[in-house]
């Protein structure tokens, strides 16, 4: 039997063979009878009009914070705490973080100047990085993102760590792409501590590598985190857990209501996918944040679907095949998707990715006499076999 995957070859050649010879999708171009039977595959200005949305709420947002004066001598306040802060007690600590936080936004601006600065010992910066992630801000999670991006290694693990201690769900996306690009062992643990701390599991298969392939040192750390993970969701096990995110609507992977700047962030990697801004690099960061997104991202997806950018429906069917179950919330929108000219072929391959109830049905009844392409969605039928 051929590999699913490699039906995928065979799948272009339909695809292309189906563009030369015109041919519409699941629609039928010799029966006009046929072809008005079908439904209408609405399409609509979908994600700039989400994006001016969720960019008027974001400023809404950011109009309610107020200004805080300037404060010269901010910065030597803030040196005494940290200097202070490898030998304070835990209750001084939390006398420190109150502090800052009352100071909110400009700690945050002088807190990095310290963590750059030569003459501070490496053990007060980790007082400053952690004084960073009690305020608790938007400006304070940019901060420490530029911050996980350092060449010194333990100022980047350390602040991949305390993103997980926020709740600035705006760093989630930028976090998963650096699953695709992180080299160093231990980083990737904090990573998938910190995601996971925002209901993300996406790390799960970084720290499976990690416990097998990583240092002896960073394995043990990599088996805790697992441990947590399994522990913190109720999972009687880690396998139970990576079948859990790798599902749709399991009860073990919790659900929070994403805030409006995650959205944003979330549609704006959809106009990544756009023929608007088509970059080869771009297009593949942002397929791979998207398919690794939690399960509410595939409604969001659905909606792109009908998006009037052909190459929108067709990269958005492709995350969502590379969902995978996790996208099964967008089935229905991906079988009206067999209608349209442009995205049929990779809708049909989606539901062979997602491969949910009645996709097997929707997938045969393409195959009717008439209902072109029939090659890809006899390929797509077999995957969807296959995967179920």
């Amino acid at each position: 039997m051929i590999p699913t995957r490699s039906l995928a070859v065979c799948w272009i050649a339909a695809l292309v063979l189906g563009a030369a010879l015109g041919l519409a999708g699941c629609s039928d171009g010799a029966d006009a009878g046929r072809a008005a039977e079908q439904e209408t595959f609405e399409l609509r200005n979908v994600v700039h009009a989400r994006i001016d949305q969720f960019t008027a709420e974001v400023a809404a947002l950011e109009a309610e914070s107020d200004e805080a004066p300037e404060d010269p001598e901010l910065e030597e306040r803030l040196r005494g705490l940290v200097s202070e802060w490898p030998t304070a007690q835990a209750r001084w600590r939390s006398v420190y973080r109150e502090e800052v936080q009352g100071i909110g936004d400009p700690a945050v601006d002088a807190l990095a100047a310290l963590i750059a600065d030569e003459t501070l010992p490496d053990a007060a910066k980790v007082g400053a990085i952690e004084l960073i992630a009690a305020v608790d801000s938007v400006h304070a999670a940019e901060a420490l993102l530029e911050l996980a991006h350092s060449r010194t290694l333990w100022i980047k693990r350390h602040a991949t760590y305390q993103l997980g201690e926020m709740g600035q769900d705006l760093v989630v996306p930028r976090l998963v792409l650096r699953l695709l690009y992180e080299t160093d062992h231990e980083t990737v643990v904090w990573l998938a501590r910190t995601l996971a701390n925002f209901d993300n599991y996406a790390g799960l298969d970084g720290l499976l590598a990690v416990e097998r392939d990583g240092p002896e040192p960073v394995r043990a750390l990599a088996t805790a985190e697992l441990a947590r993970q399994v522990a913190a969701t109720g999972a009687p096990d880690r396998v139970a857990l990576y079948e859990a995110w790798n599902s749709s609507g399991h009860e073990l992977i919790p659900t929070r209501e994403p805030t409006a700047r995650q959205r944003l962030a979330t549609w704006k990697l959809v106009l990544e996918i756009s023929g608007e801004r088509f970059q080869l690099r771009g297009v593949d960061d942002a397929r791979f944040i998207l398919s690794r997104s939690a399960e509410w991202v595939a409604d969001l997806l659905a909606e792109a679907l009908h998006d009037e950018d052909p190459w929108t429906r067709v990269h958005t069917a492709q995350c969502l095949d590379r969902m995978g179950a996790r996208a099964q919330g967008a089935q229905d929108e991906l079988i009206a998707g067999l209608n349209d000219l442009a995205l049929a072929p990779a809708a049909a391959e989606a539901l062979g990715g997602v491969a949910g109830p009645g996709a097997a049905e929707a997938l045969a009844r393409c195959l009717e006499p008439g209902r072109e392409p029939a090659t890809a969605a006899a390929e797509q039928l077999d995957a969807t076999v296959v995967n179920m």
